[in-house]
């Protein structure tokens, strides 16, 4: 059985021409917005070129679940509708699912690429027929008791002593201070 959901944005990072072009082979530079998005490393800014593709009056973004991921673009103009697949992917075990909120991220290899659903329910949906359809997933059941477990778990007081990112101003401060006396 094939199943259908409307999307409201297709992004996917761009390293090189090839990646501007759709499944089929049509550039999709007059459908996408091309975004530059960087992020702070340790030791320099990584940039990377996001292809950004959004549903429309006239355009609209579709992803179906078959025995296949296929991630399509339909361009209605009257009298016919145009269809471009965008993604057409076999569900691999290398490829890694991120969920947040409304948006699933998708890394294969070194391909990325992410699909933002209009609510919540649609991309819970999609994950309760992807895991059925390619099994090996995690349940929902799954995923709210190790929720619960997690929340539970109590970090004692020397634990919290340990970590950076428990101390306040003043702790840092007086411990800086130490050093320095020591030192002298």
């Amino acid at each position: 059985m094939k199943y259908n959901w409307r999307i409201s944005k297709y992004s996917k990072v761009v390293s090189d021409e090839q990646d501007k072009l759709s499944y089929c082979g049509r550039d999709l530079d007059a459908y996408s917005q091309t975004i530059t998005h960087s992020q702070y490393d340790t030791q320099s800014v990584h940039n990377e070129v996001w292809l950004h593709t959004y549903s429309k009056a006239n355009v609209t973004l579709e992803v179906s679940l078959c025995n296949i991921l296929e991630i399509r673009l339909l361009i209605h103009a009257p009298p016919h509708v145009e269809v471009i697949t965008l993604e057409h992917l076999r569900v691999e075990d290398k490829m890694n699912l991120c969920i947040k909120q409304k948006v699933l991220g998708c890394k294969i290899g070194l391909r990325k690429f992410q699909i933002t659903f209009y609510n919540i329910q649609e991309i819970e949906i999609f994950m309760e027929k992807f895991n059925e359809r390619f099994g090996g997933g995690i349940s929902k059941n799954l995923i709210w008791k190790f929720m619960r477990i997690v929340e539970g778990i109590k970090v004692d007081e020397e634990i919290k002593r340990k970590m950076k990112t428990n101390r306040d101003y003043y702790e840092i401060r007086n411990e800086l201070l130490e050093l320095f006396n020591r030192a002298v």
